[in-house]
């Protein structure tokens, strides 16, 4: 995709330490791969996280804490619920970039391999405790899906199990200045059932997520597969829609009255001088049955539109089936939502979720944005809260906006800031877990007495309601190949039925390159004597 790229960084490759980013730099960490990677570090184990029970003599504030690591997550490298896999073993660097839980609890975790350069998709299976699940090829070598065409995949854009599938929404980078869209297929037992070309045209396309719903006939049940990404052309980039169905066992097709439709941003929604309006793409979320007509599904894509500028904000919109705009929702069925801590600022989405509230006579919608936000010291993370018919919440936060992270420098009009603290980010996106919405991504920070940033994996929940922050840290791991502390980061997460949060990311493990990093939080345990709150 057309993007703003920080000296000395190839699109699609693994970022190294020892660079802050700000403006249009901040945009391509949002949306490429971004990972604070680098050898060194002070040993910190993870606190021991009781099994299940809660301490008695704990001080009251701990047990506000909702969500622990799941210290009954982990292989052989298991570190207190956050799990190392596969590192050196796949053969090169190794991300994590999506997750999601079968019916039985099993993980699959979906992540790129690279070797001599070029990136494969590798898809991941651990069992509920966290051990690894051997798939069809030999041993524990994961199903490693590679290119047939030679072209390396740029990142993983979505992970879903739906009707006994799993689909993985990637990036490819079909030449150097234009890349395409698949939507690559497995079974339940890590066979390729097919690879979908979900966009594929002279333009630069992205992923950005997918949603399902099926139509139930007499004698057959149809499922149809709706692509969301975006697309870059004429120096403006706009969201794009279109929409697939199962024509058999094995083939997915395009729905040609859909085809591949841009949907546009009307220019009001962006300042004169940034017209025609620019809108990227951070996730999808549903709502409703997909195929119940008494429970009608919703589709929300959230994302970032550039105002003017390198300012740009969150916004979200919706569409039915078709990608037609719901023009009841927000301004003719699009809604941004500045947040601009101390003025303008680059605001970029990460992720979008949404839940159904109410009864089946009177149900409504919430919708959330979260994602990386300018402070004038240190970024933080954003989130908002959206009505059922786009407005801004106001109860939830402030003004219906929460920023948790980061540091802002006071409000005078030189900013005090604190030293060695580095951004908070979100690439992991926001998903709604019970009474709670949860964010994960990284927590940055300088050692003391200088030295190249570094990063730690973060989670943090927030109440859906009162928008209080109910628990915000980062996790310094250990790495299991060099015993000491090392960088890590979330990339992608998902709730599963019983309200688990399972996350993907990577970490730095040195002489072994980027390894995956897996792991699962569960509500309703608490901290320990923990106090290593950053």
């Amino acid at each position: 995709m057309a993007q703003a790229v920080p000296p000395r960084v190839v699109p699609g490759a693994f970022i190294r330490p020892g660079r802050r980013v700000r403006g249009l730099a901040a945009l391509w960490l949002a949306f490429a791969l971004p990972a604070i990677a680098g050898p060194g570090g002070d040993p910190f184990a993870l606190p021991e996280i009781p099994d299940g029970r809660e301490a008695p003599a704990l001080p009251t504030a701990y047990a506000t804490y909702p969500f622990a690591p799941d210290a009954t997550f982990g292989g052989p490298y298991g570190t207190g619920g956050l799990d190392v896999i596969r590192g050196g073993l796949i053969g090169g660097d190794a991300v994590a970039m999506r997750s999601a839980t079968l019916e039985n609890g099993d993980v699959v975790t979906a992540g790129l391999v690279t070797t001599g350069g070029a990136y494969t998709i590798v898809l991941n299976r651990q069992n509920a405790g966290g051990t690894g699940v051997n798939w069809p090829a030999s041993g524990q070598i994961y199903v490693i899906h590679a290119n047939p065409s030679g072209n390396r995949y740029a990142r993983i854009d979505d992970l879903r199990v739906f009707d006994d599938r799993i689909y993985v929404l990637a990036t490819r980078a079909y030449s150097a200045t234009d890349t395409d869209v698949d939507v690559v297929v497995f079974d339940l037992d890590g066979n390729l059932v097919t690879r979908y070309v979900g966009m594929g045209t002279t333009a630069n396309e992205r992923g950005g997520g997918l949603a399902f719903y099926q139509v139930v006939g007499t004698t057959t049940v149809t499922t149809y597969v709706i692509v969301i990404g975006e697309q870059t052309a004429g120096g403006r980039t706009q969201p794009v829609f279109s929409r697939a169905s199962w024509t058999s066992a094995a083939s997915l097709v395009r729905d040609p009255a859909v085809g591949l439709r841009p949907i546009d941003i009307p220019d009001g929604l962006c300042g004169g001088s940034s017209a025609p309006c620019s809108m990227r793409v951070a996730g999808v979320a549903t709502t409703g049955s997909s195929f119940l007509a008494i429970d009608p599904q919703r589709i929300y894509i959230g994302g970032s539109i550039l105002y003017s500028g390198e300012d740009w904000d969150f916004a979200v919109m919706r569409v039915n089936r078709s990608g037609d705009l719901v023009e009841s929702f927000g301004i003719g069925g699009i809604r941004r939502v500045p947040i601009d801590v101390e003025g303008s600022g680059t605001d970029l989405a990460t992720g979008v979720a949404a839940r159904r509230q109410g009864g089946l006579t009177d149900a409504y919608d919430e919708i959330f944005l979260a994602g990386n936000v300018s402070q004038r010291c240190d970024g933080g993370i954003g989130i908002v809260k959206l009505a059922d018919a786009g407005g801004v919440v106001s109860t939830f936060g402030n003004g219906g906006k929460v920023v948790i992270g980061g540091h802002n420098g006071g409000s005078g009009t030189t900013p005090i800031c604190i030293l060695n603290n580095g951004d908070d980010i979100a690439p992991g996106g926001i998903r709604v877990a019970g009474d709670y919405l949860v964010v994960a991504g990284q927590r940055q920070w300088y050692p003391f007495g200088g030295g190249a940033l570094r990063g730690d994996a973060l989670f943090g929940a927030v109440r859906a309601n009162g928008g209080a922050v109910a628990d915000f840290r980062g996790y310094r791991l250990i790495s299991p190949y060099t015993g000491v502390r090392e960088d890590s980061i979330i990339y992608g997460m998902s709730v599963d039925g019983s309200g688990r949060v399972v996350v993907a990311g990577n970490m730095w493990a040195g002489t072994n390159g980027l390894a995956f990093l897996s792991g699962r939080f569960i509500g309703d345990r608490i901290f320990g004597d923990d106090l290593e709150v950053d």
